[in-house]
């Protein structure tokens, strides 16, 4: 308890104090974790739902902006077959959500295909 009292007012949110980590508060890293919280999210309400198809591949796609994300951070040689997958991922994702009436499945459809073209971009651009 006590290196959290000393901590108080520390917190200058993610990555501001990593410098020499430059790939880790990234744009595409951004969108990955967002992508990856949403996906999760509308993952666990399509199981509520009894929506199995949406749930899985929700579920893939938050895996795999998770993968995504810890390639990026420690660039590894594989990242960008990694980011190549997450772009396919994300797209299949938001096809599938595009689909669904209910709001969150809307939101998540937009956040993966924002991911789903960061992904793209930053797979051409290597």
């Amino acid at each position: 308890m006590h290196n959290k009292e000393n901590n108080k007012g520390n917190n200058k949110g993610c990555c501001s104090e990593h410098a020499s980590f430059p790939q880790i508060d990234s744009k595409e890293t951004q969108q990955l974790m967002e992508c990856m919280s949403v996906s999760a999210a509308c993952a666990k309400k399509c199981i509520d739902e009894g929506q199995k198809k949406t749930a899985v591949l929700c579920a893939e796609c938050a895996d795999i902006c998770s993968l995504a994300i810890k390639a990026k951070s420690s660039q590894s040689e594989f990242q960008h077959q990694i980011m190549d997958l997450c772009a396919q991922i994300c797209k299949r994702c938001a096809e599938e959500c595009k689909k669904m009436k209910v709001e969150h499945c809307q939101e998540c459809a937009e956040v993966c295909t924002r991911c789903a073209e960061s992904c793209s971009a930053a797979h051409s651009a290597h």
